[in-house]
Formats: C-alpha cells, structure tokens, sequence
C-alpha cells in the first residue's frame, strides 16, 4: 500500500508540474469557431532560427510611417531581448515590432512587452508621448473585412512606466508611439517573457535576384514614376526562382528596403519596404506579405483583389514561387522630385530599369515542444465579409486626438494592391488534426506559432 501511495503522490506530482508547464491543449476558456492567420513573429523566432537570417532584416514596415530594422535578439530561459532600429520619416512615430492587419496583409502578435527607447547611446525612454495607440491581442475575428485600412480594432491609451523607467506595453497586434520633437538615430529595446514554444530545423536557402516592379496598381506618391516606367518597358512583375527543399513548411524572406518610401508625403527620401507573395502554379498571387516573419509556403490564401466578392479568401497549398517586392524605385536610386512631380529623363527612367537586387527564402520545418497553445481553424476574410459583432472600439481621451488622426488618415490613404533547436523538457504534446483545416496553434494570446494543414 505504501508503494501504491508513493506512486500515486508522484503521479500527481507529475500532472502538477505539467498543468504549471501550461501542457493542457485546451488553453483558452472557450475557442472561437476561427480565428485569421498570423505570421510567426520575430519574438517566436529570436534564438529559435539562425540568427544571421534575422540580421538587417526588415521587422516590420508600416507606410508613409516607418521601418524598422533588426539590430539585435536573444533568448535566455524565458527572457526574450530584441533591439530594433527605426528608419523613421518626421512624423516622429515608432512602433511595436507587429503588423497591424492592414487591408488583406496578415498581422502579428507579440506578447506583454517592457521596452527602452534611445537616440544614439542616449536613453530617451522618458520623453515618449503619454499617449499611444494599440491594437490589443487576443482578438477572436476582425472588425472589417479586407477592404479596409485597419481590419481590428485600436484603442488609445495612456503610457505605463514600471518603477525602472521602462515603459509597459500589453500583448498586441500593433501599437504606435511618438515624441513631440523630431528624433534622429532611433532605437528600441523591447523585453519579453513568454516561453518558447517551438524548435526549427533549418533546411536550406535559396537566394535570387529581382528587379523593380513595372505595372498597374496604387503607387502612392510615384504614379508619375509608374506611368513613365510603363510607356517605355511595359509590365514586369519578377519571381524568385526557388526550390523548397522535402519537409519544408516555414519560409523566411530577407529583403532589402527601397531607399523611396511611396506614401511617405512628408519625406520622400525615407525608405521603406514594399509587399511580396506566394505565386500559384496558375499565376494567382497570395494575399501581401510584409516584413520578415515566418509564414507558411503551403498554407496562403488568394489575394483579396483577386477574390472579388469573397466573403472569405479562398485558402491554396500549392505555392511554387515567392513573387518579388512590388517596388517602384529600387535600391540604390535616390529620389528625385521628377518620381513625384513627372519629367524624369530616359536616363533615369533606364537606370531604374538596370539596377538588380537580391533577396533570400530560408527554408525551416518548425515543431512544437510546449503544451499551453490550443489549434483553431483558420479562414481569412473577404471583401464581402461583415462582422457580426465589433469586439472592441476606439476609446477616446481627451489629448493625442491629432496623433491619432494622423496615423488613420495614412493608413486609410493607402491601397496596397498591385494586380499581379533545443527541448528544455519533455512533454506529451497534442497531435495535429487536420480535421477542418488549415488551422493555426495560438497561445492564450492568439499569438500563431505552429501551422496546421488540412487533410
């Protein structure tokens, strides 16, 4: 009997420490019926991928605002550090290191943050704006469907400092801060705690070159630019030639920035980065991809422009190429105010055409090795999509209304449419169903770290 007790005392035991793992596959109290696809964001990806793939990659690019670039990253235990430096214009906004969810693009979450910002060597963390927008985790299904500049919700909200000087964020989707005076040589740090949830194999690369996009569709501030470019060569839309290797089911895409930020009307000169997709054997393009994140090849869903009258994206898992970075001006061509204001000499117009650059597609396999995360089936929204119920709304404060009008009406000016590994312990996990799906695997703050796909 006694041997019988002790057995049942470390069984019990056992399933103690497993419940404080966060082992359970049932992590959410009550799982909606689907949630939109994210990308892997960098948080998931710092200390898990190679960290030279991440280097000088682009984070995230949010139009006419900003870039921002990654520097640095580490993960210790649970203690991810991620440093990224802001090729800003002189709105004097910065952001969080996710993608909103604008139009069709997919956004990204990242969990509670602690977060320095500085100027140089220069710690400035004191003089950021008491007010700023967030578009909080968590959020089940979108509040608009894929015409809209903002697919979920933001709140405006008052700036937390803890009692070290660094400022609080809470779990998002995206967030927007500023200062009131122009900032040159802009950094943030950002401190996460959050387990890790995956391991990566890596599997290979490919790396091709491409040239700048030629062709229909909103060009910002360059439509000058696109129509000279189109009456002397004709369309181009270049594809990356690429081979995935057996097992592939994460790629990785690093890119350069475009020194001409098209919808940055304050400053032209500000670079910026533009969309890239997943072609289908048939030549149909998946929906904008921005930025360096994990996304998988196998798992895309058709562009919304291509999708007319959709109320969900029709999904596809037959990608064969990854459709190059619909930019106007490429790299290393500076602007000139003919991009803008037309006249621009067939010199130019020829250099624009010549100039090559290269990007790279990393190869991962990702698998889970923490329990804590619950796998809900993915569906995309359309153009004809309608919510249901608005899961949360704009609350107003009495300052910031000016900062807040300012990101909005960029967002809402923009149509980005072109027409064209270590286990720290073991675990008995939950095994993929593909039953309905594709699906996702999200943390409690429906935060995608695994991809599911259907049977």
């Amino acid at each position: 009997m006694k041997q019988l007790s002790n057995r049942i005392h470390f069984l019990i035991a056992i399933l103690i420490a497993l419940m404080a793992l966060g082992a359970s596959p049932t992590a959410h109290a009550q799982t909606p019926e689907w949630v939109e696809p994210r990308g892997v964001g960098i948080v998931d990806l710092i200390g898990v991928v190679a960290e030279a793939h991440l280097q000088g990659s682009i984070v995230i690019f949010h139009p006419g605002t900003g870039m921002a670039i990654y520097e640095s990253g580490t993960r210790v235990g649970n203690t991810v550090t991620l440093t990224v430096r802001y090729e800003a214009n002189p709105l004097n906004i910065f952001f969080c290191p996710t993608a909103i969810g604008n139009r069709d693009h997919w956004p990204t979450a990242v969990p509670a943050s602690t977060m320095r910002v500085f100027s140089g060597s220069v710690d400035i963390t004191s003089e950021v704006n008491p007010i700023y927008l967030l578009y909080p985790a968590r959020q089940t299904t979108p509040s608009a469907n894929s015409t809209a500049p903002e697919r979920y919700p933001r709140v405006r909200s008052n700036k937390v400092v803890n009692s070290s000087g660094a400022i609080e964020t809470p779990a998002n989707m995206g967030c927007y801060y500023y200062f009131e005076e122009s900032v040159t040589d802009l950094r943030a740090t950002f401190t996460f705690e959050t387990p890790q949830y995956i391991q990566a194999t890596y599997l290979g690369s490919d790396s091709d070159t491409f040239r700048s996009y030629i062709g229909p569709g909103a060009p910002g501030f360059l439509g000058s630019l696109q129509s000279q470019m189109q009456s002397r060569f004709g369309d181009r839309h270049d594809d990356l030639d690429i081979n995935p290797p057996a097992g592939t089911e994460f790629v990785l895409f690093h890119y350069p920035p475009t020194p001409v930020d098209p919808y940055g009307d304050v400053n032209f000169r500000s670079p910026g980065a533009g969309t890239y997709r997943i072609r289908k054997p048939n030549g149909k393009l998946s929906i904008d991809h921005f930025g360096t994140f994990g996304i998988p090849f196998y798992g895309q869903f058709q562009d919304s422009d291509q999708s007319s009258g959709s109320e969900f994206l029709p999904f596809f898992s037959d990608g064969v190429r990854v459709s190059s970075p619909e930019y106007f001006v490429p790299e290393g061509i500076q602007y000139d105010p003919c991009m803008t204001n037309g006249g621009c000499s067939a010199a130019l117009l020829d250099r624009i055409y010549d100039v090559v650059m290269s990007a790279t597609v990393y190869y991962y396999r990702f698998e889970r090795i923490r329990g804590g995360l619950t796998q809900i089936p993915l569906r995309q929204v359309g153009p004809s999509w309608s919510p249901r119920v608005v899961s949360a709304g704009t609350r107003t404060l009495s300052a910031g209304a000016e900062f807040e009008r300012r990101v909005v009406a960029i967002q809402s000016s923009l149509d980005m449419s072109v027409y064209l590994p270590a286990m720290f312990y073991q675990e008995l996990l939950p095994a993929d169903d593909p039953t309905n799906c594709p699906c996702g695997w999200f943390d409690a703050d429906l935060r995608m770290v695994d991809f599911v796909p259907g049977p």
